[in-house]
């Protein structure tokens, strides 16, 4: 076996030389006998003379005998090996089966019965492979165990993975291939999985081949590539496979068109690697519109039953008589368990595992400019062709769709994606922002080491914080719009060819962005608006947006659609026939067909099915996937990149920084540093208490470490600002706040005093004091301080006689009042709310300023908003919200918490 096809197989010349050899000793032999005779008529040998003849006659059998002998042992040797490859079918094994990468380049195709006089041997039937002209046989049952022969001796020579076979049965459905229907399940055997019955479905399959030879005539076979052969030897890594197209019963079911396919493919065909083998029902070919394909097959066709070496057919074997017989064939047990064999082999080679790496491997980091659009390999088609994703450039898209069911290799896809552009383009070209809802870590992988092309890094994100970012976008689009207009150009080509100006394009990626749309009108109002206008504006100006989904089916979006549609570039993996039709277009199921991973369809017309190209996505190693983000990382730090990634991290509250000292310029107003705010820029949320009346504030909600991570940094801030003389901590609850001990231990730079009893806090000095001491009363656990209620049952405030000490309720009260105005402030934290809003509804009017956070949406809805509606989005333990219902001031945050949780 050899890909080398220019040399006649070198096992076939042994073979015809040793034959030869035989005849020509017969040859020889018989013709020193004839001389002899010729000297010894009859009449002599009753003499004396016939001790002469019988003499030398003997010498000449003798040696006759001596060649004999030697060439057969020799022919029996060359048998042996040729059976060693080759066996009689009914003697097929597992080691019988290629899987190397060669394939052969004769076959053994039943055998040769030699016999010459008393002796007989056999000899295998080799035909020269591949086949120089098409094949056929008359349609007869007769003929189908030659087919059969044939087909399985390709299916064990041929290298695993390189026949592929097209069938077709209109008059008996299949049941002429019957011993080889188990491997219809093979799809790279038998890509269709099905013999192929009606007219179009075959009309279909012959303009596949056709398109497909007149690919190779036109754009492979070049220069010196005239054939398969030729392209095979010059593209190792990349063969062609063997084709073999049945076609049993013609010229049933053929349409004129199949006839005109047919014709070319008979004609062609053999030098494209496209065998076609024909039964043919010869009677109804003298139709005589049937008179084009009965010429087609005259002329390219040889009927299978009539190819005998040409080689045996010489005069120095005219004395050794040669028969045909057929192959053994291998009974029902032993045929389905080479099959099974088969199929296992196939199923094995099928999966696909190049690595992620060899898309870009021989290319340098960073050498390619972002100016005209970006481009970069993701995958290869079946024929092992690199397939290229394009962006923003004049003849390509400029948004991306792409969309998959769960396990369909989405995730897989993007890493490929990303890895591949960070590799081919510096920060300074492209700049990514990776926005994951995903409930997983994908994207985490480029947070640590930074991925110095990333500009963001979100994962597990909230859909408010989704809005912030392509807030920040929309912002950016507006800027260079306005830039742009300044310099007078009209795009960001224009803008790029002005020398110096290096503007980088940005990629916004978006993992499960149908999240965006499931809060409700209040979240999604704003994202469908923003998106529709970095879709609409974005390519003008070099910014790009790729969403990523498991289904459109189910979003709660007007505009959708309309959204969908201005994305050109479509990618979609395995998925069901209806998100098929929705993610490439109306009528385009041929994504429900993938087998994902590794198969994936690239769509760049909007999902035009003519545009389908299906290709081959390589596995993202984790391990190499961390060690390309490491070299990457590396040939930044060569080049002296300077890192301005935001990490957004929605599975975790941001931990607690040391504050610095707060000075307020002579304000004297009182802020507190309590997270970092909802948003792209993640800004700290400073919350100021100012001088007016109610500006107290207020903490709602049930989760101690996001309790105990308010109660340290409002602690935290206390000790770092200048404004306060004075805090009181007094702890209702009971409970140790373990996250916030240390700040309630070794206060140095405030006067500190703690309580766990109202009867130790003499709560009736501090409005006596108002104008000498600023203080902060810390209330841990208003709805828990019982002395500090006044419903159910508790006497409501009452007026104070001037001889007798208020109450306690009646001196939070004052303090709630009135000490806002003179620098001193009471921050109230609450468990539960309903009890709180029961027992203490005088004081809650003097808490105007409030933060919840783990409440559901009716406590949230009074709490937050004052009314009886509901208020979502705080059932999420990683966020809080802060309200000034005064000035109407809404603001979502995650608050801090303490290194030791």
């Amino acid at each position: 076996m050899s890909n080398n096809h220019k040399q006649k197989d070198p096992i076939i010349k042994c073979l015809l030389d040793i034959i030869n050899a035989l005849g020509t000793t017969v040859t020889q032999r018989d013709t020193k006998v004839s001389f002899i005779e010729k000297e010894y008529p009859d009449e002599k040998l009753k003499t004396s003379d016939y001790h002469t003849y019988k003499k030398r006659l003997n010498v000449i059998n003798q040696d006759f005998e001596k060649k004999w002998i030697s060439t057969i042992q020799k022919l029996d040797e060359l048998c042996k090996k040729i059976r060693r490859r080759q066996p009689h079918l009914n003697e097929l094994t597992s080691e019988n089966i290629n899987t190397t990468s060669n394939f052969p380049e004769s076959l053994a195709f039943g055998r040769l019965r030699l016999s010459y006089q008393h002796w007989t041997g056999h000899v295998p039937r080799l035909i020269p492979f591949p086949f120089k002209k098409s094949l056929w046989l008359p349609d007869k049952t007769t003929s189908y165990p030659m087919i059969h022969q044939l087909l399985l001796r390709l299916i064990h020579c041929m290298s695993i993975g390189s026949i592929e076979i097209t069938a077709a049965d209109p008059l008996s459905l299949g049941t002429s291939l019957d011993p080889f229907l188990s491997l219809l399940r093979v799809k790279n055997l038998f890509p269709s999985q099905r013999l192929l019955t009606r007219s179009d479905e075959m009309e279909n399959a012959l303009a596949n081949l056709t398109d497909y030879i007149e690919d190779l005539l036109q754009n492979k076979f070049k220069d010196k590539i005239k054939n398969r052969s030729n392209y095979n030897s010059a593209n190792s890594n990349n063969n062609l496979k063997y084709k073999l197209l049945l076609l049993f019963g013609v010229p049933e079911q053929l349409t004129d068109k199949s006839i005109w396919y047919l014709g070319r493919l008979l004609e062609h065909g053999p030098l494209c690697g496209v065998l076609t083998l024909l039964t043919v029902n010869e009677e109804c070919l003298d139709d005589r519109k049937f008179i084009g394909l009965r010429d087609a097959i005259e002329k390219s066709c040889k009927r299978m039953d009539f190819i005998v070496p040409t080689e045996l057919l010489t005069k120095s074997i005219s004395k050794i008589d040669v028969t045909e017989e057929q192959e053994f064939w291998p009974d029902k047990i032993k045929l389905s368990g080479i099959l099974n064999l088969v199929s296992e082999k196939y199923e094995s080679s099928s999966k696909f595992n190049k690595q992620m790496t060899e898309l870009w491997e021989k290319i340098d980091y960073w050498k390619h400019d972002s100016t005209r659009g970006i481009q970069v390999p993701i995958g290869w088609t079946i024929d092992g062709e690199i397939v290229q994703f394009s962006l923003g450039g004049v003849n390509t898209e400029h948004h991306v769709l792409l969309a998959g069911r769960t396990g369909s290799g989405k995730s897989n896809m993007l890493h490929v994606l990303i890895h591949s552009l960070c590799h081919l383009y510096s920060p300074s070209e492209l700049n990514i922002y990776l926005l994951d809802y995903k409930q997983g870590i994908e994207f985490s992988a480029y947070a640590s080491p930074l991925l110095p092309q990333a500009k963001l890094v979100a994962t597990e994100s909230d859909p408010e914080y989704g809005v912030t970012v392509l807030a920040h976008l929309t912002k950016e689009l507006e800027n260079r719009a306005r830039e742009f207009k300044n310099r007078g150009v009209v795009d960001f080509y224009g803008y790029r060819e002005i020398p110096l100006n290096r503007l980088p394009r940005i990629l916004l990626i978006i993992d499960e962005f149908q999240i965006l749309f499931s809060e409700g009108r209040h979240i999604a109002e704003p994202a469908e608006k923003m998106l529709d206008l970095l879709l609409r504006q974005g390519r003008a100006v070099g910014i790009h947006v790729l969403l990523a989904t498991q289904t459109l089916k189910g979003i709660q979006s007007l505009s959708m659609g309309q959204l969908i549609s201005q994305i050109g570039c479509k990618i979609a993996l395995a998925c069901s026939e209806e998100d098929s039709a929705m993610i490439l277009g109306n009528s385009n199921w041929e994504a429900s067909r993938l087998r994902s991973p590794p198969e994936g369809i690239i769509n760049n017309c909007n999902g035009a099915k003519s545009a389908n190209q299906k290709f081959l996505i390589p596995f993202a190693d984790k391990e190499l996937c961390k060690q390309h983000v490491v070299k990457i990382s590396q040939e930044a730090d060569r080049c002296n990149h300077q890192y301005s990634t935001k990490i957004f991290k929605g599975s975790q509250l941001p931990e607690m920084p040391k504050f610095p000292l707060i000075t307020t310029n002579g304000e004297k107003l009182l802020r507190l540093q309590l997270g970092e705010r909802l948003s792209f820029e993640s800004q700290t949320l400073l919350v100021t208490l100012s001088n007016r009346s109610s500006s107290n504030l207020l903490i709602s909600g049930y989760n101690d470490v996001i309790h105990d991570g308010l109660l340290g940094s409002i602690l935290q801030s206390l000790n770092s600002s200048d404004v306060i003389d004075e805090v009181i901590y007094f702890n209702a609850r009971s409970i140790t706040p373990i996250g916030a001990s240390k700040y309630l231990e070794g206060r140095d730079k405030k006067s500190f005093y703690s309580y766990n009893s109202i009867v130790d806090l003499n709560l009736a000095i501090i409005p006596n004091e108002f104008q000498k001491l600023k203080r902060v009363l810390i209330i841990d656990g208003l709805d828990s301080a019982k002395e500090l209620h006044s419903g159910l049952g508790m006497p409501n405030f009452r007026t104070v006689k001037k001889e007798e000490s208020p109450s306690s309720q009646e001196s939070v009260k004052k303090i709630l009042e009135d000490g806002p105005q003179y620098g001193t402030f009471v921050i109230a934290f609450v468990d539960n709310w309903k009890r709180c809003y029961s027992l203490c509804k005088d004081l809650l009017p003097f808490l105007e300023m409030r933060i919840g956070f783990c409440m559901n949406e009716d406590d949230a809805g009074s709490c937050i908003s004052g009314s009886i509606g509901k208020f979502k989005g705080l059932e999420n333990d990683k966020r809080a919200v802060f309200v000034d219902r005064l000035k109407n001031n809404l603001i979502w945050f995650r608050p801090y918490i303490t290194k030791e949780l």
